[in-house]
């Protein structure tokens, strides 16, 4: 089953929505994703988000036992479904970061490169324009030493 990815942050949420929902009965859900680390650095993640860490089921040792309502089983079921759905937003969410930031590092790059064509176009002009004058008054030099040259000799 594959999944359109969102191209906004308000987006991610209900792909995170479809995805837990068809992951619902699955027994084992892992997610493999790229990950944003900064200074632009992206690297491939990898999380098991199913079965649940047993780890997280201890209980804190020093409060008191959590107050709920529901049957634990039932109770477990629904953490699970919520821990499914925040596992796979973080994968979508990490996904997009890194998306938008590797965007990002490529306009920055394309802004420098105009940023340094502008530089070299402007020198370009100012040299062209130079050229230009030095010609124009090379040219009015010479004709004024013609002229001169013209009544010296007549």
């Amino acid at each position: 089953q594959s999944f359109e990815m969102s191209t906004h942050v308000g987006g991610v949420l209900g792909i995170a929505r479809r995805v837990t929902e068809y992951l619902q009965s699955a027994s084992r859900a892992e997610v493999l994703f790229a990950g944003y680390q900064g200074g632009g650095r992206i690297e491939l993640q990898h999380r098991v988000i199913l079965p649940l860490d047993p780890s997280l089921l201890r209980r804190i040792p020093s409060g008191a036992p959590a107050l709920h309502h529901l049957p634990p089983a039932v109770l477990l079921a629904r953490l699970g479904g919520e821990y499914l759905l925040a596992g796979v937003t973080l994968a979508i969410m990490e996904s997009l970061v890194s998306e938008n930031a590797a965007r990002l590092q490529m306009m920055e790059r394309a802004d420098s490169n105009i940023d340094d064509k502008l530089q070299t176009l402007g020198r370009l002009e100012n040299t062209l324009r130079q050229e230009a004058i030095t010609s124009e008054l090379l040219d009015i030099v010479s004709g004024t030493e013609a002229i001169l040259r013209g009544e010296a000799a007549g």
